[in-house]
């Protein structure tokens, strides 16, 4: 349970507050086995002027996360 761990933390407020943001955001976590499943995010992004891409892949297994970042060239 969270509770006991943000009352340990110095939290006063009651567990009804602590509940409702959660049910709303439950989801099926799936188990799968190793090597069948994988999660994949690319994002572009502007900073100081540059254009950068991100590469983000996660194994469903054992939530291994790797991560690439690129400046796209000619910017």
């Amino acid at each position: 349970m969270m509770l006991p761990e943000v009352r340990d933390r110095g939290y006063t407020g009651s567990h009804s507050v602590l509940r409702t943001p959660m049910s709303a955001q439950q989801s099926a976590r799936t188990e799968e086995p190793a090597g069948l499943q994988m999660q994949l995010a690319r994002a572009k992004l502007r900073i100081g002027g540059l254009r950068w891409f991100a590469f983000v892949v996660t194994l469903g297994f054992s939530r291994w996360i790797f991560g690439r970042w690129r400046r796209k060239s000619g910017s």
